[in-house]
């Protein structure tokens, strides 16, 4: 909070001039008087990372780079700005363990499948014939496919009661979305304002249909390099266990429709705090928001691992030099970076919550900061017989090969 020593006198008379002029009402007055009053919940945190950690990365990802090499079999691949984003989004200590043990197949997997799973995100459906066009659409292929349909009875019904036929694709649900619209009491969580439109946290996309729950489930490795085995165990139940599985409120929230735009092109995200427990049977999960918008490049364009290409990944956009900006309905005033908003929901559902915003997080800072936000069409393509993604799936249908020999299965 400013001393009266330290308040810039410019305000003082700005705020007198603006008091005394003809055309300032009643109304005008109250309006400012809201203004002033409001004191959002916020907490300042900085999204900066210290030069000394930079150093690190720069220095482990070095020591990553010709395992990764050796698996593309390229051995002058220079990384890209989607690849290189990915291992600046790792936590430190398992950009560490990466480094230390990961094979080469287990680096790609990460690689590749950050950005697989962004483009799904971001474009909303994986290119056109992802299974049947790709040099890896073998038997094998098919067979595991028919076989996690066969396991789950809710990707094999068709909505229509008494039908046979295998659900490929899933609708979306009112009865959730009435549930997040009740919960959120009608208002956006941000400004306030009523008739909000319920926006899904991660994309409805990603397990919409079959092909596209397919892609989630192979492309998900980098979750854990990001999070760990058994956070992606809990988020592969959430996100890839069937058509249509986080099509569920603990995947929604209300916001205005600007807002559910500007989320969907990577100009904020919600970061969570904590969960706290309410009642017996609610707890209150804090999510804050952060403007994120960063200046990033063509996604795959090449970039030098450097302290100082870190250092341009890294450069977002201030607050006060956004060309967007929210309001409060409440009191007018603009929604800056770190305020908090809290949710209020069952014990259970508030953990599935968290596991979304966490991976929102993590991709939504990525897709902005590689300028994949800006141009997911060229993001890697699944259906690339050339691409990352299918030789890593290549050498994973290999070593499960191996595994069934080794077990004397044919």
């Amino acid at each position: 909070m400013a001393s009266d020593a330290e308040i810039d006198p410019s305000l003082r008379e700005d705020l007198l001039a603006f008091l005394q002029r003809d055309s300032t009402t009643a109304r005008a007055g109250d309006l400012l008087r809201k203004f002033l009053r409001y004191s959002p919940r916020r907490q300042d945190e900085s999204l900066a990372m210290p030069l000394q950690e930079m150093e690190e990365r720069v220095a482990l990802i070095d020591k990553i780079l010709p395992r990764f090499r050796r698996f593309l079999k390229e051995p002058n691949h220079q990384l890209t700005a989607i690849e290189l984003s990915t291992l600046l989004i790792i936590p430190l200590d398992r950009l560490r363990r990466l480094e230390a043990d990961a094979p080469a197949a287990t680096i790609a997997r990460c690689l590749n499948g950050a950005e697989v799973f962004i483009r799904l995100a971001l474009t909303g459906k994986p290119p056109p014939g992802i299974m049947a066009r790709s040099k890896l659409a073998t038997n094998e292929v098919q067979k595991v496919s028919e076989a996690l349909q066969n396991l789950d009875i809710s990707t094999r019904l068709d909505d229509s009661p008494g039908s046979s036929t295998t659900r490929t694709k899933s609708f979306r649900s009112a009865a959730e979305k009435n549930k997040a619209y009740e919960r959120d009491n009608h208002a956006c969580i941000v400004t306030g304002i009523i008739q909000a439109e319920v926006c899904h946290i991660l994309p409805f996309a990603l397990n919409s249909t079959q092909k596209n729950l397919e892609v989630t489930r192979h492309a998900s490795g980098f979750l854990t390099a990001l999070f760990g085995t058994s956070y992606e165990d809990d988020a592969g139940t959430l996100l890839y266990d069937s058509i249509g599985c986080s099509d569920r409120a603990w995947n929604m929230l209300c916001l205005n429709r600007q807002l559910h735009w500007w989320w969907s092109k990577a100009f904020f995200a919600f970061k969570c705090l904590g969960i706290t427990p309410k009642d017996e049977s609610n707890s209150c999960i804090d999510i804050q928001f952060h403007w994120i918008r960063m200046r990033g490049t063509a996604p795959k364009a090449k970039v030098d691992v450097t302290v100082d290409s870190i250092q341009n990944l890294l450069r977002d956009s201030p607050t006060s030099e956004c060309s967007f900006w929210a309001t409060h309905v409440d009191s007018g005033r603009a929604v800056d970076s770190g305020e908090i908003f809290e949710i209020v929901l069952e014990h259970k559902k508030a953990t599935k919550m968290k596991i979304m915003i966490d991976i929102q997080w993590a991709i939504t800072r990525l897709a902005a900061m590689s300028g994949g936000a800006d141009a997911p069409e060229l993001l890697d393509d699944p259906d690339d017989p050339e691409s990352t993604y299918q030789a890593y799936l290549q050498q994973d249908l290999t070593l499960q090969q191996m595994v069934r020999e080794l077990w004397g299965e044919q």
